[in-house]
């Protein structure tokens, strides 16, 4: 299965990252120093205990760079929801699943 992750921070970079450490097809989406320094060196992902893993990932700034994916986890913050639902587009092909993760009671149906 192919997942995307439309917003690599706090929840899609833990979401993302997890899954890429159970093997799964994941391409993380964001932009800026954050996407440079997951190119550069990978996703950090700190446990609560204190562990720590550093979790090669793939990451991009262009969604049609990507295509469809089975399931897009969107996790954006609510402020950008729109420019980002837009920008993701190329993401979303006829049978793929948007589960939207964010803060908001209206974003599942803005999005």
């Amino acid at each position: 299965m192919k997942t995307a992750v439309m917003g690599a921070g706090g929840q899609g970079g833990l979401f993302g990252g997890l899954l890429r450490l159970a093997g799964e097809d994941v391409v993380l989406v964001d932009r800026g120093p954050h996407l440079d320094a997951m190119r550069e060196g990978g996703l950090t992902l700190k446990g609560p205990g204190g562990e720590v893993a550093v979790v090669d990932v793939a990451a991009t700034g262009e969604p049609a760079d990507v295509g469809p994916a089975d399931l897009l986890l969107f996790c954006v913050k609510t402020y950008d929801l729109e420019a980002a639902a837009e920008a993701a587009r190329p993401l979303v092909g006829a049978g793929t699943m948007v589960l939207p993760v964010q803060n908001g009671v209206t974003a599942p149906d803005r999005l």
